[in-house]
């Protein structure tokens, strides 16, 4: 079956599954959407068989299934890269305007004759590409980079109003001296990359960076990189950041584990949501606010509020996302279970937390 997927039309008082049509099994998945009622779904293949990115497009805001790509990835291109081929793993997508969809493959390598069993992404240090490409859903055009770039998994694509986009990666994987490695451009094939600035992310997740614009075209990036702080940076000309370090207003007997921030090119304050607890990655509580850059031109953590009570059964791999509407709104999706990421996750409870109060990204 296809990855499942939920759509609302009230503003999240209510969810229903996206609508059944063609597929293909599918693994993860990732949801963009424009500002027509058009959304599309990129989902990988299941890790046994993850040799295909299938897309699909919703539209009448999520109602109808209208059109269907069975792989807008490129296994030929993928097998000959000169990097090392990778397999079909975390995908992102976003949408970037004038028919263009952005997309993101976190290519973990493949051994030379000896593929890894289930899903190698999951080993804490395997090298991974950052595979980007762009895809036209009308003429169905694709463009792949299979060597962007190589580290940790890749972040989600942010995408600049007019059309730039940007992906962020840990690097290395192998040595010291890690660092955040930023990945812009309009075009696969042509891209440019500049370091934001040295960070080592910690937490309960994979080594993720997550960057976001904002409707002024300014360029932020940030990372968990303590229990009580993470490291964020902005750029004008995406050339340059300027970081640091930015305190979480927790207590000494928590730590924040879960870190993830979203911006909307049509809105000012990018949005970042912290998963708090202790040790046990299970039980979290959730809190989320905006970033924005002071007077004296350092980024702050502003707006600071819970987002949840504490949750059991948290399942980091999939409770770790978060949301900025065009309309300024902040969303936390998660899913939990008594037994955390164990088990059929069709059992896991799906809850979207919707921000109903307080200042808007």
């Amino acid at each position: 079956m296809r990855s499942p997927a939920f759509f609302t039309t009230n503003a999240g008082a209510s969810w229903n599954p996206l609508p059944p049509g063609l597929h293909e099994p599918g693994g993860e998945a990732a949801i963009t959407s424009d500002s027509s009622g058009n959304s599309w779904m990129l989902d990988n293949g299941p890790p046994s068989t993850a040799s295909y990115l299938a897309l699909y497009r919703f539209c009448n805001q999520g109602q109808s299934q209208c059109d269907y790509d069975s792989n807008v990835w490129d296994p030929g291109l993928n097998a000959a890269a000169s990097c090392h081929p990778g397999i079909v793993d975390r995908p992102w997508i976003a949408y970037a305007g004038q028919s263009k969809l952005v997309l993101i493959n976190g290519g973990a390598d493949i051994p030379p004759g000896n593929p890894p069993p289930g899903d190698p992404v999951g080993l804490p240090d395997i090298q991974t590409n950052m595979q980007i490409g762009t895809y036209d859903p009308v003429s169905h055009m694709k463009i792949w980079n299979m060597c962007a770039s190589r580290g940790y998994v890749p972040s989600p694509p942010t995408v600049r109003s007019d059309g730039v986009f940007a992906v962020a990666q840990v690097q290395p994987v192998e040595g010291p001296a890690r660092h955040v490695q930023v990945v812009v451009g309009s075009n696969p094939l042509a891209l440019s990359s500049v370091t934001a600035f040295p960070g080592e992310p910690v937490g309960c997740e994979f080594k993720l960076a997550f960057p976001a614009f904002n409707r002024t075209g300014t360029s932020f990036v940030s990372t968990l990189t303590g229990s009580h702080s993470f490291t964020a940076g902005y750029s004008t000309d995406l050339s340059h950041f300027t970081y640091n370090d930015i305190s979480i207003p927790i207590g000494s007997e928590t730590e924040a584990r879960l870190f993830w921030v979203a911006g909307n090119p049509a809105r000012h304050a990018p949005f970042a949501m912290f998963g708090v607890g202790d040790h046990d990655c299970t039980a979290l509580t959730f809190y989320a606010g905006h970033l924005r850059v002071g007077s004296a031109g350092a980024v702050f953590l502003d707006d600071w509020s819970q987002v949840t009570p504490t949750l059991q059964g948290v399942c980091v791999a999939d409770f770790v996302s978060a949301a900025l509407g065009a309309d300024g709104i902040g969303r936390v999706p998660g899913m939990r279970h008594v037994n955390a990421c164990a088990g059929d996750p069709g059992a896991r409870p799906l809850t979207v937390y919707t921000q109903v109060s307080g200042p808007l990204g």
